[in-house]
Order: structure tokens, then sequence, then C-alpha cells
């Protein structure tokens, strides 16, 4: 019984989960809600690094969200498959406009991987690991030393996690 349940298969979950790391009109309506008179805040680089933190931790949550699901190895290949897939179109996009210089997107996305990582690992007793993110996230973000990025940061990480949590529970994984 599946409870009222989508039944998707692993694929079609990793393409709805990957287009939630991924959504640029949601990255876009983050953008928008940063003050537009702080000339401390590079919203290009803001940007950037929302992409990379809804990427970062839809992965996250995925494997949290599945820690005993049968599938859940499944999935967790497929989506960061996904990933790379699609940050191999974003590097070639961005090092066609470079002077032949390469861009490794899915490097970035590890490399921001190790960061959050680290930064929680580091503060196992945090009360919060929004917290945790938050911080990391403003500093990569320039670190203006307002609350404004971590706030931003904080929010993502929020609603990146329920937008997983909510997903996956409400869907059944068919083989």
């Amino acid at each position: 019984m599946t409870d009222n349940k989508a039944i998707h298969t692993i694929d079609r979950a990793v393409e709805v989960l990957t287009g939630v790391a991924t959504n640029r009109a949601v990255i876009k309506q983050e953008l928008a809600g940063l003050p537009d008179d702080d000339p401390t805040i590079n919203k290009t680089a803001v940007e950037y690094e929302l992409q990379l933190l809804r990427i970062v931790f839809t992965g996250w949550a995925l494997a949290y969200y599945l820690t005993d699901h049968p599938q859940k190895n499944r999935m967790a290949e497929s989506f960061w498959l996904s990933v790379h897939a699609f940050a191999g179109r974003i590097s070639t996009l961005a090092s066609a406009g470079t002077d032949g210089k390469t861009i490794d997107y899915f490097g970035a996305v590890r490399e921001r991987i190790q960061s959050y990582i680290d930064a929680l690992n580091t503060n196992m007793e945090e009360a919060d690991p929004a917290d945790v993110v938050a911080a990391v996230f403003s500093r990569l973000c320039g670190g203006t030393g307002t609350r404004v990025m971590a706030d931003a940061g904080r929010k993502v990480f929020i609603d990146t996690l329920n937008t997983v949590k909510v997903y996956l529970e409400t869907i059944s994984l068919q083989e």
C-alpha cells in the first residue's frame, strides 16, 4: 500500500530533486529578497553561492531523509551523476566566455561540500546546524559582516531541506 503516495521511479525522483537543486526561479527569488542598497553585497557572488548551497544540501537531505531506505545508495549515486551532468553543461557554457580558461563547476560543488561538512563536523556541539551553514555561506559570499547574508544562507538551507523532505514524504520509490 502506498498511502496515496505518488509512485516515482528513481530516475523521476532524481529529475525532480535535480530540479530542486538547480531551480533558477527560486534562486532569482532569493536574490531579489536581498537589499539593493547595500554596496557590500555582491549579487553575482551570492547567486553563485545560492546555487551551490542548494545543490549541496539537496544531496545532503536526500541521504539524510533516506537513511534506512533500501534505494538510498542508488538515489544518491543517480542524483550526483545528474548534478555532474548539470555541472558539465555549466562548465562548458562558462568556459566558452573565458578566453580558453577551463571552468570546473563540479569542482566548485565538491569544494563547497567539503567546506560545509568541515564546518558542521567542527561544530558538532552547535545547537543549530543552520547557524553553521549560515556562517559558512556568509563567508563564501564575501563575509560582509552583516546578518543579511547569514540569514539568506540559513533560509535557503532550511527551505532546501524542507522541500526535499516534503517531496520524499509524498512519493513511493519504485525500482
